[in-house]
């Protein structure tokens, strides 16, 4: 059955390679969606099965599979309304508006 989410992502995840990290698992799996910086971290839309979903988040959270710099220090997912199908996945620009309070690499 297919779902969407949405899903926040704080810690360190902005100039260390989380976003295109997160393309490459998400188009593995072929789920459809977005992802992009925002004031506090990183927040993602995925749209596809719920088991895909589900493991897209338990390799995103693998060693294995994010950035050696990334560090997750917390990960919420909520339920979002399903959207007209799509199959690609995007990286968009970063958010700039109000004040970051994510931790970007030096």
């Amino acid at each position: 059955m297919d779902k969407r989410q949405k899903i926040s992502i704080t810690g360190q995840v902005q100039g260390v390679g989380f976003r295109p990290a997160v393309y490459r698992i998400a188009r593995s799996l072929g789920l459809s969606g977005v992802v992009f910086n925002d004031t506090n971290g990183v927040t993602i839309e995925l749209q596809g099965e719920e088991e895909k979903i589900v493991e897209f988040l338990i390799r995103l959270q693998s060693n294995a599979e994010k950035p050696p710099l990334a560090e997750i220090k917390s990960c919420r997912a909520v339920d979002i309304p399903l959207v007209e199908a799509k199959d690609d996945f995007v990286i968009e620009t970063s958010d700039s508006k109000g004040v970051s309070l994510s931790q970007v690499t030096a």
